[in-house]
C-alpha cells in the first residue's frame, strides 16, 4: 500500500510540475507572438542583399 500511495503522490508531483510548464511555454509562447505582431519574413531579394 505504501509504495501505490508513493506512486499516486509521485504522479501528482509530475502532474503538477507539467501544469505549471505547460502555462509558462503558453506565456512565452504569448510573449513572443506579441513582439512579432506586424512584423513579416524578409522576401528573397531582401535576404539575398543581407547575404
Amino acid at each position: 500500500m505504501r509504495l501505490q500511495t508513493e506512486g499516486e503522490e509521485s504522479a501528482g508531483a509530475t502532474d503538477g510540475d507539467y501544469q505549471r510548464e505547460s502555462a509558462e511555454k503558453d506565456r512565452e509562447y504569448d510573449s513572443t507572438a506579441a513582439a512579432l505582431e506586424g512584423k513579416r519574413e524578409l522576401n528573397a531579394e531582401e535576404t539575398a542583399r543581407l547575404e
